[in-house]
């Protein structure tokens, strides 16, 4: 080869190196354009996605806030999901009970719905299962598996039924996060995909996780607003009954006032003949005891609203009251064409408790019963005793009680109807005071109702005396009538045998014992009996730790006034333990009745005399 022909070749394989070079920074600049080309790709999909998230975000949203009934809302926004983030959406809430139900079930293909219901009522929510929304509620979790895998149905499955019900929904991926407003759960939001190729991440996690937060704010609000409606409804309520029972109030005082100033007036004209005198005096008289019975029962509810209701407690024959209240109302009964029927066992225990109480509560529920019993129907009154009780039944045909208006039926100023109040007469305030009195005695009060025109029947349960002696064994130190001579004891038990029992050992000692029925009734006697020492076992009504504690600080204010209140009942051991420095001392109530007549002595710094057949301890 010459010298011409090498230098060409030179030069050829210089332009070729040159070519391929630039080849290289033409492919360098294009991956870079493709990268970023990608790249921009990239960030406008995910800034169309943002967009789509907000917008879906602000629609759920509008959605939630449109209305207060959240069922309706919720039905909404997952219908508003199915067409973005799921095929499947479904929302389980704890109700007020804490049971946790299924509200909602949205899909994008409503032929499945049906399947989907199937499932929720032959398998329903298991608090207890390991995984799905139980678990995320028990936890306040989200779960999420991109991949649901045949092995996962399985295990979530209850059983082979439900395994295969599940596989009919082709599930591809799963998303449970909870509805939480502050610290409280009310719930979890699940998002299932079936029908497309895309999986849950960790940007649809977060996007889940939003709407929840606003769901769970939006049921929040709606609670709220049923609460608040809630009781508005009942403020109003009760203002209509506070008018509804002044009305009525103004009513039944002017009736009788009426005629008692007609015929005051009539009698100051004179030309009367003695027949019409008797008469007028008569209606005056009949009148003005109508007035001071009602007067009487205002006076009765105010005492009962304050706790302040007083018994004069003893044994109580209840077949001589009901006799007694029966053949005072039999002239009435025979008069409107009422048949009276009576099933009154021959023999009863006695019950413990006020007879004047106890005779206004079958005045009531007797009274109510004619009232309300048109002409000719009957009454049947049925006084048996029954497990440890004696019970007492008041049966008529009268106009009934809807079944909706029964558990307002002891609530005090309720009447069924207004106009039925207005044609019988009434404050609606007898019903309330007879439960109060009722319990009181420790007893109850059921009542039985099929509906308007189907009568009534009133069922008074109270505890008979022998009942109460059998469960409390009783043994009485021998009566000693010096041993605490002197000595004034207060007594609020509300074991009645054990009362009645332990007042009678005290008294045989010597003390002077004043019992009380409650709380309320003993910081009265504190003032005007002064007690030296206080028993108590009051564990129930008056609101007992707070009465307690309340008596114990009236107690205070005295210097040399022990309290021994007790902390169990029925318990054989004795305890003492220093209450307040200098001023009381508190023990547990024994079981036995003799056992606190003693306790009492030797608080009281006596002797105590020994148990009959028992030796007396030696002295030291």
């Amino acid at each position: 080869m010459d010298e011409h022909e090498h230098r060409d070749q030179k030069q050829l394989e210089a332009q070729i190196e040159q070519y391929r070079h630039e080849l290289q920074r033409l492919k360098t600049i294009e991956s870079r354009y493709l990268a970023a080309n990608a790249e921009c790709e990239r960030l406008r999909e995910q800034q169309q996605a943002a967009a789509e998230r907000s917008t879906l975000l602000g629609r759920a949203a509008a959605i939630l806030a449109s209305s207060f009934d959240y069922q309706a809302t919720l039905a909404a926004m997952g219908q508003l999901v199915v067409s973005y983030l799921a095929d499947y959406c479904i929302v389980d809430l704890i109700e007020e009970d804490r049971t946790v139900r299924r509200q909602i079930i949205a899909n994008v293909e409503p032929r499945t719905l049906e399947l989907a219901w199937e499932v929720e009522r032959r398998y329903p929510f298991d608090p207890n299962a390991l995984y799905g929304p139980p678990r995320v509620v028990r936890t306040r979790l989200p779960e999420i598996v991109p991949v649901v895998a045949d092995w996962v149905v399985a295990v979530y499955a209850q059983d082979d039924g439900h395994l295969q019900l599940l596989r009919r929904f082709g599930l591809r991926s799963y998303l449970c996060v909870p509805l939480i407003a502050g610290e409280k759960t009310l719930g979890a939001l699940t998002f299932v995909l079936a029908h497309t190729e895309r999986h849950y991440n960790s940007a649809d996690l977060t996007l889940a996780q939003q709407l929840a937060e606003r769901a769970a704010q939006a049921i929040v609000n709606a609670r709220l607003h049923r609460a608040e409606q809630t009781a508005r409804a009942e403020a109003q309520a009760a203002n209509r009954t506070k008018d509804e029972f002044l009305a009525a109030l103004s009513h039944e005082l002017r009736t009788p006032l009426n005629s008692i100033i007609g015929f005051s007036q009539l009698l100051r004209r004179g030309r009367f003949n003695p027949a019409a005198i008797a008469r007028a005096t008569e209606a005056i008289e009949r009148n003005g005891r109508l007035q001071a019975q009602l007067i009487d029962d205002l006076l009765d509810v105010s005492c009962m609203l304050r706790g302040q209701i007083q018994l004069q407690r003893q044994n109580v024959d209840l077949k001589a009251i009901v006799e007694n209240v029966l053949a005072v109302v039999r002239p009435e009964i025979r008069s409107r064409g009422l048949t009276l029927k009576t099933r009154i066992a021959r023999q009863l225990p006695a019950v413990e408790g006020d007879p004047r109480r106890l005779r206004q509560i079958f005045w009531n529920l007797i009274s109510n019963a004619i009232k309300f019993t048109p002409d000719g129907g009957s009454i049947l009154v049925q006084l048996k005793s029954t497990d440890g009780h004696i019970c007492l039944s008041v049966r008529d045909t009268g106009v009934g009680i809807e079944a909706d208006f029964l558990p307002h039926l002891f609530e005090i100023f309720r009447q069924a109807d207004g106009t039925a109040t207005r044609r019988h007469g009434g404050l609606g305030l007898g019903l309330s005071l007879v439960r109060h009195l009722i319990e009181l005695h420790g007893g109850k009060i059921e009542v039985e109702s099929a509906g308007i025109d189907q009568g009534s029947c009133f069922t008074v349960r109270l505890p008979e005396i022998e009942s109460q002696a059998k469960s409390c064994p009783i043994r009485l130190p021998a009566a000693n009538p010096s041993a605490l001579a002197g000595l004034r004891v207060l007594v609020v038990l509300e074991h009645a045998a054990l009362a009645h029992t332990l007042q009678n050992a005290l008294i045989a000692q010597g003390a002077t014992v004043q019992p009380a029925a409650s709380i309320q009734e003993a910081m009265d006697f504190i003032e005007t009996f002064r007690p030296d020492i206080l028993v108590s076992d009051v564990i129930s009504r008056d609101n007992q730790s707070a009465g307690r504690f309340a008596l114990v600080r009236k107690l205070d204010e005295r210097e040399e006034c022990f309290s021994a209140p007790d902390t169990e009942l029925n318990t054989t051991s004795i305890t003492r333990r220093l209450l307040f420095a200098d001023f009381a001392i508190r023990m547990a109530l024994p079981q036995q009745p003799d056992d606190l007549a003693r306790e009492v002595m030797r608080l009281a710094g006596r002797p105590a005399p020994p148990l009959p057949g028992e030796q007396p301890h030696p002295q030291a």
